[in-house]
């Protein structure tokens, strides 16, 4: 009998709910809830798809304004994921979803998202948009190239390279941290959040930094775990291409050292916190 936790099984619930209201519903559902991940927009392959020259930026999550894109979690929802598509298929892809896809709701669930998303993970089907209703297809080899092609589906960067206004990877590894510290410290030793604490920072500041690394190193696999099952799954279904990630560590260690804040004030913070309540 396959044993799951018992994080996986509420997905899983919730899965099931979700497909459930799918089917009564009668409609195409915007997301792969095997994945979590919205469905691509597909390509077509035909002749006016090579006549038109005008791409748009497609937010997967694209409700700018929606309670569940806000904040550092909802923000790392929304540019986690945006695909170049013709223009005419994004026109088509609103007018058939005006109301956008299924937001993720909890901290846990944005946080999968956004790592799973900037892990390179696509589903094996996409949204047909072409013609006179929306369609599931599934997504050949040709497909898998076109949409693994530099730029085509990505994490959002810098919305401008130029001023810099916003610079979405550091706000990506900031929420990480964030969520990072402040769901799984308790998990980590007390002995070496005391020896972190104990730790002069003006005089010793290497060996504060070393020690904090150590510490943020093991948060990181504990809050993985309820990612690598469906890590595991995308890889073994093919969703994951052989240059992605091999795990979910190394996508979220790579948003939080590509801009690294200073960290460990927080690190800090919370470790007193989870101290005094053990």
């Amino acid at each position: 009998m396959e044993k799951i936790s018992g994080i996986e099984q509420q997905f899983r619930t919730s899965i099931e709910q979700q497909i459930s209201n799918c089917a009564e519903n009668q409609y195409i559902p915007s997301i792969d809830y095997e994945t979590r991940l919205p469905y691509p927009i597909a390509p077509t392959w035909g002749r006016r798809q090579l006549e038109n020259n005008w791409e748009d930026r497609h937010h997967a999550a694209y409700q700018r304004m929606a309670p569940e894109l806000q904040g550092d979690a909802g923000r790392a929802v929304r540019h986690s994921r945006v695909q170049l598509v013709p223009r005419w298929l994004h026109n088509r892809y609103h007018g058939f979803y005006p109301d956008g896809i299924e937001l993720p709701q909890t901290e846990l669930d944005k946080f999968c998202f956004s790592v799973l998303a900037c892990a390179g993970v696509i589903p094996d089907k996409a949204i047909d948009v072409s013609g006179k209703k929306p369609q599931l297809v599934n997504i050949d080899p040709k497909g898998y190239r076109y949409f693994r092609r530099p730029g085509r589906l990505h994490p959002e960067y810098k919305i401008n390279k130029y001023t810099k206004d916003d610079d979405y990877a550091k706000h990506r590894g900031i929420f990480f941290m964030k969520y990072i510290l402040e769901n799984n410290l308790e998990e980590i030793s007390p002995e070496l959040l005391e020896r972190f604490l104990l730790i002069d920072k003006q005089k010793h500041s290497k060996r504060r930094l070393q020690m904090g690394w150590l510490i943020v190193g093991k948060a990181i696999e504990v809050a993985t775990e309820p990612i690598k099952p469906l890590y595991r799954k995308a890889q073994e279904r093919g969703l994951l291409d052989n240059s992605c990630p091999a795990d979910p560590r190394q996508v979220i260690k790579k948003a939080v050292l590509t801009h690294p804040p200073n960290y460990f004030d927080e690190l800090e913070r919370r470790a007193g916190i989870v101290l005094e309540v053990a």
